[in-house]
């Protein structure tokens, strides 16, 4: 896996790197950025979301229709996202239309139009995308946790901003953010699949060379002064308690992040984990139950979620809060862990087997600069032990610690604070 990477640092600092992948016959390409909605201000909020929209509307070169038909025309496929930290453009097309790819996501990206009538016209596609998030009880509870964990601060805000925001939001400062964040040293452009590296930065240093100079982006820092709420809960017409318990946890440069993850698998990362089995399995309480880590350049967070009938809801956060109990008082059995570390290694492997799956690597990789092979990663991996698990889960599960987001019905048998209390009550 991964064994053919190549990596360039052009004179103006933008990075290339590539992975060449034998037997495939196509080409998986992205340009990523380092600005996510966490470097905005407040004023800007949802700015890297709206950016990204807006550079699929027309380039110095195409109209919108044109950017979709010329990588589609070819067989390929074309999209983006933005996150927190990072937005990406990326494609997927046969090896002979690489140039075509390039072509495509370097003039979105260095020249987008960012007309007025279309930002008008794309505000209120957002603030649709916007609403449909709020009408959704499990992704809106998700969103309360991140402002719950983080409160007045940007990793709290929601990626696609906010009404207040989007209605200030205009094609000047969108140019004005374009032009300080999408710089050479924020930026990295990555190929894998059936690609040259020499021949690809060839063809990249094209667009590469038009990129502006600038430093890398900065951010508001998470520190022990910055503010949580332990409670936030919205009450609508709903059927079901959507919960969300969460924790601070490690950001992606800390060593235990390879713990975090073996513990989710153990707690909530499967059918096989505890949560999975004891909730839902044994007491038939939930749906969906899970545990998942993100991981953040500075800081990171690890977050329960349910689904719950509403009469036991309760109950079913008491049980859920009661397997993280069990992880800080016990370790786990050896086989346990073996099983969990099978899970990650196998899925990892299973993972990367597109050329799409490796472009994401790589260009990921060099811009949060980890640059670190799969082998070694899977190294890290299996030497986690059961009281690696244990320590991490005695730092994270402590009451004290415990942010929880709650959308319920307004009428309901418990309210707000008979659900925190019942977490707190476990974890104490």
């Amino acid at each position: 896996m991964l064994e053919n990477i190549k990596i360039s640092t052009l004179d103006n600092g933008c990075r290339i790197v590539t992975s060449s992948l034998p037997g495939i016959e196509s080409v998986a390409v992205g340009i990523f950025t380092g600005v996510g909605s966490r470097y905005e201000t407040s004023r800007q909020a949802g700015h890297s979301h709206f950016l990204e929209h807006m550079l699929f509307k027309g380039s110095a070169k195409r109209t919108a229709r044109a950017i979709s038909r010329d990588i589609e025309g070819r067989g390929g496929n074309v999209n983006a996202y933005t996150n927190f930290e990072s937005t990406a453009y990326y494609a997927s097309v046969p090896a002979a239309a690489v140039s075509t790819a390039l072509d495509v996501l370097g003039d979105m990206y260095v020249a987008p139009k960012l007309s007025s009538d279309d930002v008008n016209k794309e505000r209120a596609v957002i603030m649709e995308e916007m609403s449909m998030y709020h009408d959704q009880p499990d992704s809106f509870a998700m969103e309360l946790s991140q402002r719950s964990l983080w409160t007045s601060h940007p990793l709290g805000g929601e990626v696609i901003g906010n009404a207040k925001s989007l209605s200030g939001t205009t094609s000047e400062s969108l140019a004005e953010f374009h032009g300080t964040n999408y710089n050479t040293a924020s930026t990295v452009i990555a190929a894998a699949g059936k690609v040259d590296h020499e021949a690809f930065v060839s063809k990249a240093n094209k667009y590469a060379c038009r990129i502006p100079a600038g430093k890398i982006n900065k951010f508001k820092r998470v520190t022990k002064s910055t503010a949580r709420t332990q409670l936030l809960a919205d009450l609508r017409e709903t059927e079901q308690v959507n919960a969300v318990i969460a924790f601070r946890s490690t950001g992606r440069h800390d060593p235990r992040r390879h713990i975090v993850n073996i513990l989710n698998v153990i707690l909530g990362g499967n059918m096989s984990s505890r949560l999975f089995q004891v909730v839902r399995e044994k007491h038939g309480l939930a749906y969906s139950v899970a545990s998942f880590p993100r991981f953040y350049n500075d800081t990171g967070s690890f977050h329960v979620v349910a689904g719950l009938d509403r009469t036991r809801s309760v109950k079913g956060l008491s049980l859920c809060a009661g397997e993280l109990a069990k992880l800080a008082a016990k370790t786990v059995s050896r086989a346990e862990l073996s099983r969990a570390v099978d899970y990650l290694v196998g899925g990892l492997q299973i993972g990367l087997e597109t050329a799409r799956s490796q472009m994401f690597w790589i260009g990921n990789g060099v811009l949060s600069g980890q640059r670190q092979t799969p082998a070694e990663m899977i190294a890290k991996i299996r030497q986690v032990t059961p009281e690696d698990i244990q320590q991490v889960a005695q730092e994270l599960f402590r009451p004290e610690n415990v942010s929880l987001a709650l959308v319920m019905p307004r009428q309901s048998t418990h309210t707000p604070e008979n659900h925190l209390d019942a977490i707190l009550r476990c974890l104490a």
